[in-house]
């Protein structure tokens, strides 16, 4: 939630109309889920907690536990579901800044994971590291000195926001008069 958050916030501070935006944020780890229910929840467990205490990248350590990371899983769930291709190729390279020059979509979902992660709110607990200097050069320039300047804040007001959506109930299927 705070990825799909981050996503749109980001987009809207860099002018960049991105209809998909908040639905990336939400679909770019999907091949987690996929992961759990693939290898069953013992298994994952096993892998959280391995990755919790490691400093290796995490698609590295789902490949040694799994066979495949949550990345590569994530491609071909949303392949499979004929989502559109931008969807699949941001679940594919959020993770690779080296593949985010060409794709705009895909270098606002790459930061905001990177933010959300460095905010406390990633799906696998371990150390974070500030952020790198290419994400930071990633981010737009007023969200750049925000978080530089005050990280705090920009915690604060994502946790407002996920706290927020938290007691929202889904509006489930329309009401039928009998």
């Amino acid at each position: 939630m705070a990825t799909a958050l981050l996503t749109e916030g980001i987009a809207a501070a860099d002018s960049f109309q991105c209809p998909v935006a908040y639905t990336a944020g939400l679909m770019h780890d999907i091949g987690r889920l996929a992961l759990m229910k693939s290898f069953g929840a013992k298994r994952y467990a096993d892998f959280v907690r391995a990755a919790g205490t490691s400093a290796q990248p995490l698609t590295e350590i789902e490949l040694e536990h799994f066979g495949i990371d949550h990345c590569k899983i994530g491609k071909l769930l949303l392949q499979h579901w004929r989502l559109p291709e931008d969807l699949a190729e941001a679940a594919t390279h959020h993770h690779s800044p080296e593949s985010w020059s060409a794709n705009r979509m895909l270098r606002t979902l790459g930061c905001a994971c990177a933010v959300s992660a460095t905010l406390g709110f990633a799906a696998v607990t371990r150390p974070q590291a500030p952020l790198s200097d290419i994400i930071l050069a990633a981010l737009p320039n007023n969200l750049r000195s925000q978080f530089l300047n005050s990280p705090e804040a920009v915690e604060a007001a994502l946790n407002e926001r996920v706290n927020s959506l938290q007691g929202v109930k889904p509006a489930g299927p329309p009401k039928t008069k009998n």
